[in-house]
């Protein structure tokens, strides 16, 4: 059975709400199969951030009964960990990924962990979430260990270190297997492992003859969380989609769109934050006879929440279809989350990668902060008055112009070496009509001097586009400091050197992302040139 909830809870503002962060799907303990024990009682919680599971087992034969235990969790792409998004802690690489915890009859079981590397199968829509437990994908713990890949971290940039530290042979047959990504930047070699993770917690459980056992178990919830528009009677894909993954009937869609609903500009808007939470529930295939009781507790969080459940296999409007007699499964609002916050379902495309992020209160409204950056890229359309005000800031962006069609070049930040021993606490990003400026707060949390080279990279601009077409850039195209690019750290300006590097830019292609403009430029030249007496 699966539960699907969409809870939501309405923002000040539409630029309060952060973008989508993908998320993981929740599910219980599996257990081996066996007529000899009956679960008497299951009481699940799930709750914004933590889900608690408590069992009670009765052993109703004259022997023991010893089984293995497991927790499964989904496969974990390396590959969109690396692009996108992902509602996981900081540190990715930590044991413990989601701080699982067991007890038995209240005393804390030790408990073992097995990694396991899985070549996922592609996303699809309709694919059954019981699925990434039940068919995670092809098994190649053994390749990538024989040729070396012994860690199998759920850190990608871990993962990527492995890869490139491997003999180049054994690289080239991880790469002829489709396990890894291999390309150049900058003349740096870079890798992207392509597989999947799962991480099984698992320990070995006696359930003595006659005896009643207790099981509990809590893990972090981590679950889609992204931005959400609602206007009841609305239709199309978006809301079509959203009303059957999670059984939003009439009632439930006017207290979404009156939760959401906000004034901007004296306008009424319908929008807010949401937090998608799925959860595979199936301890019930494992024992005698079904469940004695079952109860089902949902942690809204904020009052103020709405919350739509829906199960497959059950009628969230019938509550003796999950136990028999009345109270059958409760929704208490709880205010856990200092932000609010929402329960639901994300069937969408997974986007940035998350690792942290916190909250402020600024009069009644809630505004999301970021403290940490991934690999991304964001497209901002503005419709402006011919008058605007001039700002300052870090680099003058040249974007496309809707006058007369001048081509422009693609924002973006800085990048910075890899490393696990600095966090990025704060990072603010100003984008205005002809200025673009980012604020960067670091700290070293260790006890050593971290080095590393910061780059700001341009994308590549076309010599020939400058003869044959009009492009947004200052007058003097061949001046060293082409964007007026400027840097500070601790307020005291910094001098930066300048490289130029020749490539041949692949034909344009407008599906092609923009992040490739950085990321595969092209193919270098410089050398070619200067064999013919021509610099970049």
């Amino acid at each position: 059975m699966r539960l699907a909830l969409c809870l939501c809870t309405a923002l000040a503002t539409a630029a309060d709400a952060n973008d989508s962060a993908g998320g993981l799907t929740a599910t219980g303990l599996v257990f081996g199969q066996t007529d000899q024990v009956v679960m008497v009682e299951e009481d699940l919680f799930i709750g914004l951030d933590r889900i608690a599971v408590d069992y009670v087992f009765r052993n109703v034969s004259d022997r023991d009964f010893t089984t293995e235990v497991i927790f499964p969790m989904p496969p974990i792409s390396l590959e969109e960990l690396s692009n996108s998004d992902f509602n996981l802690p900081p540190d990715l690489g930590q044991v413990n990924l989601l701080n699982f915890t067991v007890t038995l009859d209240g005393l804390a079981v030790p408990v073992q962990l097995d990694r396991i590397a899985v070549m996922a199968p592609g996303w699809d829509r309709d694919r059954p979430l019981a699925a990434q437990y039940d068919t995670p994908g092809d098994d190649v713990t053994a390749l990538l260990r024989n040729a070396g890949i012994t860690e199998l971290s759920t850190d990608p940039a871990v993962a990527a270190r492995e890869v490139l530290a491997l003999p180049v042979r054994a690289r080239q047959r991880l790469e002829d297997a489709g396990l890894i990504w291999l390309s150049t930047y900058g003349g740096t070699l870079e890798a992207t492992p392509l597989w999947s993770v799962a991480l099984r917690f698992h320990w070995t459980q006696t359930f003595p003859a006659g005896a009643e056992v207790r099981i509990s178990h809590g893990y972090d919830n981590r679950p889609t969380k992204g931005n959400i528009s609602w206007k009841h009677g609305g239709n199309g894909e978006y809301h079509d989609l959203i009303t059957r993954l999670y059984c939003v009937d009439e009632g439930t869609s006017k207290a979404m769109e009156q939760a959401l609903n906000f004034l901007r500009d004296g306008k009424a808007e319908s929008f807010g934050y949401a937090v998608y939470t799925d959860y595979v529930l199936r301890t019930a295939n494992s024992w005698a006879g079904p469940i004695g009781k079952f109860r089902l507790t949902l942690d809204k969080g904020d009052p103020g929440n709405v919350i739509s459940l829906c199960i497959d296999g059950g009628d969230k409007d019938r509550a003796d279809n999950l136990r028999g007699g009345k109270d059958r499964f409760r929704a208490r609002p709880r205010s856990r989350d200092p932000c609010g916050g929402a329960l639901s379902r994300c069937q969408g495309r997974r986007l940035r990668r998350g690792k942290a992020r916190s909250c402020k209160r600024e009069g009644s409204g809630v505004r999301w902060q970021r403290i940490s950056s991934g690999r991304f890229s964001m497209r901002l359309a503005f419709a402006l008055s011919l008058a605007a005000s001039v700002a300052s800031g870090l680099a003058a962006p040249l974007p496309a112009l809707a006058n007369d069609g001048f081509g422009g070049l693609s924002a973006t930040g800085l990048s910075f070496g890899q490393t696990e021993a600095v966090v990025m606490q704060e990072e603010d990003l100003y984008i205005g009509i002809d200025r673009i400026a980012v604020d960067y707060v670091f700290r070293n949390t260790t006890a050593q001097d971290v080095t590393g080279e910061v780059i700001f990279p341009l994308p590549p601009v076309a010599v020939w586009s400058q003869w044959d077409g009009m492009m947004n850039l200052p007058e003097d195209v061949a001046r060293e400091d082409l964007v007026g690019f400027r840097v500070t750290v601790a307020g005291q300006p910094v001098a930066v050197q300048i490289d130029r590097i020749a490539v041949i830019e692949p034909p344009w292609d407008e599906n092609r992302p923009m992040a490739a403009q950085y990321d595969t430029p092209g193919r270098e030249v410089t050398a070619d040139l200067a064999r013919f007496g021509l610099p970049p």
